[in-house]
């Protein structure tokens, strides 16, 4: 199970086989404490949503895989260039 949410607001609840990822990547090559595996985003999130909806500065990203752990992101502004 894989669950994510911003602002203590739910935005993904999915049983899709995020843990299948896993152990097929752990299947193949070592995976060590702090590596971060990206898959993409789900339909239905960010620009896919109806009104689509972007995180913010300061915001704060839970995203929680069963078995595994939640790894908490804080979102800050772009630095400005130039």
């Amino acid at each position: 199970m894989r669950i994510a949410n911003v602002r203590g607001r739910l935005k993904l609840l999915t049983d899709d086989g995020g843990v299948d990822v896993i152990a097929e990547l752990s299947a193949i090559l070592p995976l060590l404490p702090g590596d971060v595996i990206f898959t993409g985003t789900p339909a239905g999130i960010g620009a896919t949503r109806q009104p689509p909806r972007f995180l913010q500065p300061g915001e704060v990203l839970s995203s929680y895989v069963e078995g595994i752990g939640t790894l908490r992101n804080r979102f800050i502004a772009a630095a400005k260039q130039g």
